[in-house]
């Protein structure tokens, strides 16, 4: 992922000193932003999710018999019902950034068509579909890495999906206070959601090459790529942030057991220092 969006400023610098040579050169992607707030209305909340699995530890916890099979059962019954939630609320968030590209196409066409007019006045027949093969690459490019990205989140979200069953399963077997490891997970729940969005809102964006006059084609090429690599560093910079937000949820559950097993260890010298004063 990492070499395409390297790569593809060098495709532009080596290819474009065949097109042409300087000014008056604008470039801006045609920004889709998805209205996060009105998507919000529509999904599912995922604080449900805590709730169930709240629930699911005070049952199991006030069950005088806990079978492993018990147990297994009803946590299968709570992934069920989490998975059931994330993909509708997965299904809401495409099928609103499918609604918002569908409104802005016509703009889109509309600016993509003064690009094919402007490129008409390079005299060369090979430069022209040259010209216009590599500004449809840019978005072909925008769109595959940003498909990673959401494939990379749907992992991430997978493996919080595990710790948090992990957690039940701690809180089920021993008394270990979680509470922390349950707050930062709904955090990172909700960081996936909002780093989602922003996928798609990039995914959305179309980079066309705006100009003025064809003498700085290979400028303004190279700027309009050189716009998206900085929007998708920021993108990563969001999903580096994902990433450490489970890692404080590993984290955290490591802390909560080793702070328990020195509570324990405690009361047991303390229980021995009793009985030997007896």
């Amino acid at each position: 992922m990492k070499n395409k969006i390297i790569l593809l400023p060098l495709l532009v610098i080596l290819v474009f000193p065949v097109l042409v040579g300087a000014q008056q050169i604008t470039n801006q992607p045609t920004d889709i932003k998805i209205d996060k707030q009105n998507t919000k209305d529509k999904f599912i909340e995922l604080k449900n999710i805590r709730e169930k699995a709240e629930s699911v530890v005070k049952e199991l916890k006030g069950e005088k018999i806990k079978s492993e099979e018990e147990i297994e059962q009803k946590l299968k019954t709570f992934q069920d019902e989490r998975r059931k939630a994330i993909e509708e609320k997965k299904s809401e968030l495409l099928e609103r950034a499918k609604q918002i590209r569908e409104e802005k196409k016509e703009e889109i066409e509309k600016i993509k068509e003064e690009f094919r007019q402007k490129i008409q006045q390079i005299k060369d027949e090979k430069k022209i579909i040259l010209a216009e093969r590599l500004s449809e690459k840019i978005n072909n490019v925008n769109r595959k890495i940003t498909n990673a990205y959401l494939r990379h989140l749907d992992h991430l979200e997978e493996v919080l999906n595990k710790i948090e069953d992990r957690t039940l399963k701690i809180e089920t077997k021993r008394e270990v206070d979680l509470s922390e490891t349950k707050d930062l997970i709904d955090k990172a729940r909700n960081k996936i959601d909002e780093v989602r969005t922003a996928v798609l809102g990039q995914q959305a964006k179309e980079y066309v090459v705006e100009i003025e006059s064809v003498e700085n084609l290979e400028e303004a090429f190279r700027n309009t790529v050189q716009q998206m690599i900085e929007d998708h560093k920021k993108v990563r910079d969001e999903i580096k942030d994902v990433v450490l937000s489970i890692r404080n949820v590993v984290l955290s559950i490591k802390d909560a057991l080793k702070n328990s097993a020195g509570a324990q260890e405690n009361n047991q010298n303390g229980n021995s220092t009793n009985e030997g004063t007896e």
